[in-house]
């Protein structure tokens, strides 16, 4: 990618590089929203049961399905249930697939009509089967009924995408000769034509050696020729994300886990984050947001407005020029047709309650002001954490939610977990009731936050909560030092999958390495690659659907100019320190080191070792420093500080160690004087 200031952004095709000017990119992606609209709209099947995540525990990569069903499932045809499941040997209705015909051509504005005694108002394919059957796609019974809970035949199939690719203008003249299968005598007179038309093109092939055409089609064998359908009419994996506008899905809000538009398709919103905005401040402009809508296919901006840290709104920061700002950024966001959060961003006050009467006042006045806006969403604590317990956050919720309410009942509300946003298991499990249109956050960085965290992630939503991914990065917990490409690239994976949206951590050009801007670039908009950090260059190929490998877009060791970490990877021999806690050894390794706000921040990594000759199920033990510490952050543990001495226990999927057995991944960041180190 290359970016020029009078021209946009410089594509590759066919081995040509062509300059796409405003103009003319923002005509393309008009034409190509209109051919989404028609042919590649975002699908599901609908049913009381059905949620929308695509991680099936029942379909093994290597299965003759597995790659119909990952291209469906990409192409938003097809979903699994919510005990994360997608079912591949139940069988498809004829209902479910007028639905999804239905819902590849976009929904159609259709009032439900009486046709078929058997087809009621208020059932998922009530209006899909009235549209399909107006628009000529589908017929019913001698009976008069339609039979939408019948189990569809593999003729039945063919017959219904056989007319909706006539309908659509597609040729489908091509016949195959299915005269060699030795049923083909079977084949029902409606359906000879669409039969040896789906053969020709390959839709239909054979069922062991026959043709089948009264057999029943279970969901494996209907993602399978679904996918070869939506091939022959050219629908591709679209970037969803960048379809996602106010203008287009409206207001939004949320069904089962999953966040949706006023039509009820699933959507992602993925963006980015300000840093805070006391700090930088010059980032709110409506040319950078405009860059990031047209050139990064950004649809969110969350305004981070940080409570309590130097120019905090509820410290010394000056409220009338921050309340300021968040309106700057909803009004640009609003112009460039992007959804935005409004981030109450909660840091080193630990305890949303501290200040719960500055939010209080804060989103009421808010709330009052966007009312009428059907792009603002509300983040109401960052990162609850310091020990805040999930009831306490709840507790504030409770009292923020209904302010938000009374002036815009149906906002989207987002709501911090403990931990710095990583104990969505709790929230899974006490979730807030009473108020729709609730999600709960979860924070994640990369190089610290792996398969633990994810699968902590994926088990909340089995359970029902539904979660936005609202702060990220690619780098460690502490949002600098060395960044982990590979680990971020699974970390997006698995948010598609299950369609999370996600935002990225931080726009600015502050010394560290989440931020996307060089530490060296001071201009404010018409970005290059050469201005963007390796986060950014990640960033960027992500949003825009040009990722590669592991390392697109970066050297994935940390090299970049914005990290400012020692990197020296150790504070005494042996590439540790090493110490003893009862019956615990530890080896503590120094990773990083920074200075920030007149502190020297500290970032371990820790082993902990069972030395006894016992098995143990949980563990606890203390480090002692040469002085005294804060806690900063830290994962994979439950944290306290008394002076110098940091005491850290096990959490419930870590603490069970065998005789002589470790485990690792457990860190923390302290701060303390210049000097500060493990006993």
């Amino acid at each position: 990618m290359r970016y020029h200031q009078k021209y946009g952004l410089l594509k590759q095709q066919q081995g040509k590089f062509l300059w796409l000017n405003t103009n003319e990119k923002r005509y393309n992606m008009i034409i190509r929203d209109i051919v989404i609209l028609l042919i590649a709209a975002v699908l599901m099947v609908v049913t009381g049961m059905e949620v929308k995540a695509k991680s099936y525990q029942d379909v093994e990569y290597g299965s003759w399905f597995y790659s119909s069903v990952a291209d469906v499932s990409k192409k938003g045809i097809m979903t699994g249930y919510a005990d994360g499941n997608f079912g591949p040997m139940n069988y498809l209705t004829r209902g479910e697939l007028a639905t999804i015909i239905y819902r590849i051509h976009e929904k159609p504005e259709t009032i439900y009509r009486p046709e078929f005694p058997d087809v009621t108002d208020g059932k998922f394919y009530s209006v899909p089967v009235t549209w399909a059957h107006s628009y000529g796609v589908i017929t019913g019974y001698e009976d008069g009924n339609f039979g939408p809970e019948n189990n569809i035949s593999r003729e039945e199939l063919a017959t219904m995408l056989y007319r909706y690719a006539q309908k659509l203008g597609y040729d489908v003249s091509e016949a195959g000769d299915i005269s060699v299968f030795p049923d083909a005598g079977k084949v029902s007179k409606f359906a000879k034509n669409a039969m040896i038309w789906a053969n020709g093109a390959g839709i239909i092939t054979g069922d062991s050696g026959m043709l089948n055409p009264q057999g029943t089609v279970n969901r494996a064998v209907g993602a399978t020729m679904l996918s070869r359908f939506t091939n022959f009419i050219g629908m591709t994996n679209q970037n969803e994300g960048s379809q996602t506008t106010p203008s287009v899905s409206g207001g939004l809000s949320v069904q089962g886990t999953q966040l949706v538009d006023e039509k009820g398709d699933a959507v992602q919103l993925k963006g980015i984050s300000t840093h805070g905005l006391a700090w930088f401040p010059q980032y709110v402009n409506e040319d950078l947001f405009r860059e990031f809508r047209e050139n990064w296919d950004v649809n969110v901006i969350r305004l981070a407005m940080y409570t309590a840290e130097s120019g905090g709104y509820c410290t010394d920061g000056d409220k009338r020029k921050l309340k300021e700002l968040v309106r700057r950024g909803v009004e640009y966001a609003t112009n460039q047709d992007m959804y935005v959060i409004i981030d109450w961003h909660i840091l080193s006050d630990h305890n949303p309650n501290q200040y719960k009467a500055e939010s209080i006042r804060f989103f009421s006045e808010m709330s009052k002001e966007f009312s009428g806006h059907n792009n603002v969403l509300y983040e109401i604590c960052n990162e609850p954490n310091g020990g805040t317990t999930w009831g306490e956050v709840k507790s504030y919720a409770n009292e923020v939610i209904p302010v938000i309410r009374a002036n815009d009942p149906d906002a989207l509300i987002l709501v911090g977990t403990p931990n710095w946003s990583q104990y969505v298991n709790e929230a899974a499990a006490d979730p807030i009731t009473g108020y729709d249109n609730i999600m709960y956050t979860l924070h994640f960085y990369a190089a610290t936050h792996t398969d633990y965290l994810r699968e902590t992630m994926a088990a909340a939503i089995n359970a029902g909560a539904p979660i936005f991914v609202s702060e990220y990065g690619i780098c460690d917990a502490s949002g600098n030092g060395a960044i982990n490409e590979a680990q971020a690239n699974v970390w997006v994976d698995l948010m598609d999958q299950y369609e999370i949206s996600y935002v990225a951590w931080n726009l600015s050009n502050k010394n560290e390495s989440s931020s996307i801007i060089r530490s060296t670039v001071n201009k404010v908009s018409g970005f290059s690659e050469e201005d963007l950090s390796d986060s950014g260059r990640w960033l960027y190929h992500v949003l825009t659907g040009e990722r590669g490998g592991p390392s697109a877009g970066g050297n994935g060791n940390g090299t970049d100019d914005n990290n400012t970490g020692t990197g020296e990877g150790t504070n005494g021999p042996n590439g540790g320190s090493v110490t003893e806690s009862g019956e615990f050894e530890i080896r503590a390794v120094r990773i990083n080191q920074w200075e920030a706000e007149g502190r020297t921040f500290y970032q371990y990594m820790l082993t902990v070792k069972n030395t006894s000759t016992q098995p143990c199920q949980d563990w606890e033990v203390n480090i002692k420093f040469n002085g005294d510490i804060a806690l900063s952050s830290g994962w994979n543990g439950k944290y306290s500080v008394e002076g110098n001495i940091l005491h850290i226990s096990s959490m419930d999927y870590n603490g069970k160690l065998d005789a002589g057995g470790s485990t690792g991944d457990v860190g923390f960041i302290i701060s303390g004087a210049t000097g500060v180190e493990i006993q």
